[in-house]
């Protein structure tokens, strides 16, 4: 269960949705990672509709004020041994 406080609306999350959730407080990688993650725990389900499930939850949040997009860093100028350090 969440809680908008910008309206004061709850919102539930199914077995699915709350394992996404964990998923973004637990970790700073991006939506491609997380993808892999559930992949792995539901073997069963096809990628394409694990990415766009997620992707739907992902919209759905973001426009409820409950996330808010990250903009990856631009490491195309970083020299080859710099490397992205996990929280």
């Amino acid at each position: 269960m969440l809680l908008s406080l910008e309206d004061e609306v709850y919102y539930g999350l199914n077995a699915v949705g709350a394992r996404v959730w964990e998923f973004l407080a637990e970790s700073s990688r991006g939506v491609d990672e997380l993808v892999d993650a559930l992949q792995l725990e539901y073997r069963e389900v096809d990628r394409d509709v694990i990415w766009a499930d997620v992707n739907e939850l992902l919209r759905d949040l973001t426009e409820n004020g409950l996330v808010a997009p990250v903009q990856a860093p631009d490491l195309s100028s970083a020299d080859s041994s710099s490397t992205v350090s996990e929280r």
